[in-house]
């Protein structure tokens, strides 16, 4: 999913094809979050095994925008649902626009753990600002929509 970025859509199709071309099952939408009935939405009958969301925290310091992710993702999400999330640190950590404060809502719906840096790509290891993080989430058992 993204923001509907037309070039973007295309060059994730084209990833798909050209990396996953017999799979059937993998497939790059669309979806703004917040839109009502996500699943329908992306033409699923059933919350997905794996969801990959890459740069999508960057609206940590506007209220509704954080809810209308976390209400998607718990929409998309059952229990055993892996939710791999990724994303640039623009700002210091306890920072306002951080995603200190996502993750501080979303840690009450999700189980999270943070891939250590020294996991990652060796272009991607360093840290702090410009760094990239990848977080693994699943719903917390018995965890309500919002």
């Amino acid at each position: 999913a993204t923001d509907g970025d037309a070039s973007v859509m295309r060059l994730l199709r084209q990833n798909v094809a050209r990396n996953a071309p017999q799979s059937g099952g993998l497939r790059a939408e669309a979806l703004l979050w917040g839109s009502g009935e996500p699943l329908a939405k992306l033409g699923l009958l059933e919350p997905a095994d794996l969801l990959l969301a890459s740069d999508v925290i960057y609206a940590s310091a506007k209220e509704a925008l954080t809810k209308q992710l976390i209400d998607t993702m718990l929409a998309l999400c059952k229990e055993d649902t892996v939710l791999i999330v990724s994303n640039v640190r623009r700002f210091p950590e306890g920072h306002p626009k951080g995603e200190g404060q996502f993750f501080a809502a979303a840690d009450r719906h999700f189980q999270r753990c943070t891939v250590p840096q020294a996991s990652l790509h060796s272009d991607f290891q360093r840290s702090g600002i410009g760094s990239c993080a990848v977080h693994m989430l699943r719903r917390r058992e018995g965890a309500a929509d919002t």
